[in-house]
């Protein structure tokens, strides 16, 4: 059974148009891809830019302390990790929505 879901648009709501009365798996489907939209968009990117700043602020403010320069070093390489886990966890549910009735064109990106 192949879903009518809308790709994500947060002036509608997040899950448009429904009432609670007619409510079915389609619509279960639809609010979890607006709710992994909604946080991979608005959410992990800014966050991820605000600590991505913060390691540039610690290693510009660093005045060649190593212990100083490590932190910064770790402050990057930890929003890497995480950036990449972010994206391996949307690859993954993204997959097993499509497969529960997800058409593909409904993504985010």
């Amino acid at each position: 059974m192949a879903c009518d879901i809308q790709t994500f648009d947060p002036s509608k709501g997040i899950v448009p148009g429904v009432s609670p009365e007619k409510v079915d798996w389609c619509t279960f489907l639809q609010l979890v891809n607006n709710i992994l939209s909604f946080v991979v968009t608005y959410l992990i990117w800014p966050i991820a830019g605000g600590m991505i700043a913060y390691a540039a602020f610690l290693f510009i403010t660093s005045a060649g302390n190593e212990g100083k320069i490590k932190s910064a070093k770790a402050a990057l390489r930890n929003v890497v990790i995480g950036i990449i886990i972010v994206i391996s966890a949307y690859v993954v549910i993204t997959s097993i929505i499509s497969y529960l009735g997800l058409p593909k064109g409904a993504s985010p990106f």
